[in-house]
């Protein structure tokens, strides 16, 4: 499948491997900027993640297909979800925080059956106490990047960024200990 470059809208957010913009009329695209570096490696862990992720939190997950063309070789485009990222002040609603919760029992089944943890940070949680990949809408939570936390899988330059993995999950394991410190 290809997208049409004349539908690309304005920049709505910049992730750790991706640029985000409007797309069509209420969808958005991803740009991967690192998949040139990785090769094809990271385009597969990619995929592979949203297909993991897909059977685990079949409730949350943001619909996504996938495409490429010669200057990018993943692009992702999804459904526009107008929301908020997923921050404390979100958990005083029942069904948020109660999603919140289901989400992080589903991480521990994952991570007992040998996945790696999904990325709930995203870019901007690494400097802001949010989980920037869950977006609330109304009373809702949806997942709207589907990448587990490892990089060894796409090969030379995943070990290359690995230490930068570990910080990531130290942060995410210190966001989540917070946010669950303010339920008690």
């Amino acid at each position: 499948m290809k997208y049409d470059a004349t539908k690309v809208g304005s920049k709505i957010a910049r992730g750790g491997d991706s640029i985000v913009y409007h797309y069509d009329t209420n969808q958005v695209i991803k740009f991967s900027i690192l998949s040139k570096t990785f090769g094809k490696g990271l385009p597969r862990k990619l995929k592979r993640d949203y297909s993991i992720c897909s059977e685990y939190f079949p409730d949350y997950m943001v619909k996504t297909r996938f495409t490429d063309d010669e200057i990018y070789n993943h692009i992702e485009i999804q459904e526009y979800i107008a929301g908020e990222e997923l921050q404390i002040k979100h958990l005083e609603n029942g069904k948020v925080k109660n999603a919140f919760l289901n989400i992080l029992s589903i991480i521990a089944e994952m991570r007992k059956e040998g996945y790696a943890s999904l990325d709930l940070i995203g870019n901007r949680g690494m400097r802001h106490p949010c989980f920037s990949n869950l977006i609330v809408k109304a009373e809702s939570i949806y997942i709207v990047d589907a990448a587990l936390m490892e990089s060894k899988s796409v090969g030379f330059w995943g070990y290359v960024f690995f230490p930068l993995m570990e910080i990531g999950k130290l942060r995410q394991k210190y966001l989540i200990k917070r946010f669950l410190s303010r339920l008690q």
